[in-house]
């Protein structure tokens, strides 16, 4: 006995294959696509985030060592000036007290400034350890100018010297000249020589 398929049967058959045919090609699309994004673009997206990354850490390291080379320039440039200073101030400080050398040195400075010196009295020198201080009492009289003159001057001496008292007196009957009190503080380091030194403790 024959088969008869009806035609209106036939079209429901094929539209079902149809429908089949496209569910298929989507889930495999679907397939694909999931596919390509767990090993290609994943992977990618994972190296471009790691890349940006290392290149942000690079551009600070960078950043920070620019820096870190800045600040060590600087300070070998604050070390340079301060050996050089030291070695200056080491240059101005003699091993004995060379008094009559200050003398002479002060005195010609006080010509060049218009300072008449009145009375220069030494007193005792003090021992401080690495040093030792002998401060000298200054009486002399000057102009304004002239006082400023001889305090700057005193910067630039051979001989390393600080002020560490200042007294002037206004209001006398000659107001072009002004009587002044300063205490000057010179230094002198006497040199221990290795020798002697061994031959004291021997």
């Amino acid at each position: 006995m024959g088969w008869i398929v009806s035609q209106g049967g036939s079209s429901s058959t094929l539209r079902g294959i149809d429908l089949g045919l496209h569910a298929c090609g989507l889930s495999g699309a679907i397939v694909i696509a999931y596919v390509t994004w767990m090993f290609a673009i994943q992977p990618m997206q994972k190296q471009h985030t790691e890349l940006a990354t290392r290149i942000r850490a690079e551009r600070l390291l960078q950043s920070q060592s620019d820096d870190i080379l800045a600040r060590h320039r600087e300070i070998e440039g604050q070390v340079a000036n301060f050996e050089g200073s030291f070695s200056h101030a080491i240059s101005r400080l003699p091993e004995t007290p060379r008094e009559s050398e200050f003398l002479a040195q002060i005195t010609h400075l006080a010509r060049t400034c218009q300072l008449k010196i009145q009375r220069y009295h030494p007193r005792e020198p003090v021992n401080e350890g690495t040093h030792t201080a002998l401060e000298v009492q200054l009486d002399a009289s000057a102009d304004y100018a002239g006082i400023c003159q001889f305090l700057d001057g005193l910067r630039t001496l051979a001989r390393l010297c600080r002020v560490t008292r200042l007294r002037v007196h206004t209001g006398e009957a000659d107001a072009t000249r002004l009587p002044i009190e300063m205490t000057l503080r010179i230094y002198y380091a006497p040199l221990t020589k290795p020798d002697v030194a061994e031959a004291r403790h021997g």
